[in-house]
């Protein structure tokens, strides 16, 4: 479910002209971790979950650093999914 929802949200950024390559590697790798987890619902906790799961420690300083973009997304997502 989240999997489309990434796929909505990367189309539309690409579709205002942005690249979103990064992005969308980050957010298919989250949506991925979620899917894992069977979440239905995008958390604070699954994000900090996620971020703190990077291999080096160098990735998850690049993941912690970026979670406030992916609480941003989050809520972006939620309002296109109507989360609770």
């Amino acid at each position: 479910m989240m999997h489309s929802h990434v796929d909505r949200f990367v189309q539309l950024n690409r579709a205002l002209g942005k690249k979103f390559a990064a992005q969308e590697t980050s957010l298919r790798s989250f949506a991925d971790f979620a899917a894992d987890r069977s979440a239905s619902h995008v958390t604070t906790t699954l994000i900090l979950e996620w971020a703190g799961g990077a291999s080096t420690p160098g990735a998850v300083q690049i993941r912690v650093d970026h979670h406030y973009n992916k609480l941003t997304i989050a809520g972006i997502l939620c309002k296109i999914t109507t989360c609770s």
